[in-house]
This record gives C-alpha cells, sequence and structure tokens, in this order.
C-alpha cells in the first residue's frame, strides 16, 4: 500500500487528474458492462417470458372454455341405423369406398379403407359422430401411396 502512495506521490497533479479521470471511466464501464446491463437484459428476458405465460394461459383459458361448450352441447339422438349401416352409409356419402367392413363379437364394427383422399376421411368420421352417434374407439392413419390408409373400430357414442 505504502508503495502505490509513493508511486502516485511522485506523479504530477496533471498525471493525477488524467489517471483518476481514467480510473472512473473504467470502474463506471465495469459497473454499467458488469451490473447494469445483466439487470437490463434479465428483466427483458424476464418481461418476455411473463409475455409468453400471459399468451399461454389466454390460450389454455379459451381451450378449457371451448371444452366446456363441447361438454354441455347437447348430444344428437343416437341414430337408429345399426353401426356397420352407419358406417357404410356415411363412407358412401363422403364418397369414399371400404375396402372392409367386419362386425366384431363387442358389437364394434371394424372398417378398413386404403388410399382414400384426407380431405374425406376427417369429415367422413365428424359426419359419423355428428349425424350417427357412432365413434372411433381405435383410429390409424397412416399416409399411403395415393393418399392415406384408415383402420379403425367403431362404436355407438357412449352417454
Amino acid at each position: 500500500m505504502n508503495s502505490l502512495v509513493q508511486l502516485w506521490s511522485a506523479r504530477s497533479p496533471r498525471e493525477q487528474a488524467m489517471l483518476a479521470v481514467l480510473g472512473a471511466l473504467c470502474l463506471g464501464l465495469a459497473g454499467w458492462f458488469g451490473l447494469v446491463e445483466p439487470l437490463r437484459a434479465a428483466r427483458q428476458a424476464s418481461a418476455a417470458r411473463l409475455e409468453r405465460a400471459v399468451e399461454t394461459r389466454l390460450v389454455v383459458a379459451r381451450a378449457t372454455a371451448e371444452i366446456a361448450d363441447l361438454e354441455r352441447a347437447a348430444r344428437p339422438a343416437p341414430s337408429a341405423t345399426p353401426v356397420d349401416a352407419a358406417v357404410s352409409q356415411a363412407a358412401e356419402a363422403a364418397g369414399l369406398t371400404l375396402a372392409r367392413v367386419e362386425v366384431e363379437a363387442s358389437g364394434g364394427v371394424q372398417a378398413v379403407l386404403e388410399g382414400a383422399p384426407s380431405t374425406s376421411v376427417f369429415p367422413w368420421l365428424l359426419a359419423l359422430q355428428r349425424e350417427h352417434g357412432v365413434v372411433a374407439s381405435h383410429l390409424t392413419v397412416l399416409k399411403g401411396d395415393g393418399g392415406v390408409d384408415v383402420d379403425a373400430t367403431f362404436v355407438r357414442a357412449g352417454p
């Protein structure tokens, strides 16, 4: 410490002033880049995370409200048409040709489509549910050569 005082005293007043200004500038830069900038960056990141969280909360709230509306919506009266006939009729109305329809012992119906256009498959599934009260308890949709291949087991929708 004594040597620093001697070194400082050996300098002219002009050099001491320049060194003091240089030291103050160095401390200012160190404070800015070591304290102010990291705190500002952390504040911006925190604000961005908060904004994303609020957006996510709104999306979840909307989805929850939509699910609640769907649950409250009146279900259509079940169709008197047997499940296998409903599947075939709805497929024909959608312009689809079923490769296979088999009635299972459990009361379900297994249906297979090959090379069907996806733009017709999903409206067919929706029509089955809305118009006939028939839903897929098992559904496999795979991309095929000329469209999609569908293997599904249909059952009457429960209460």
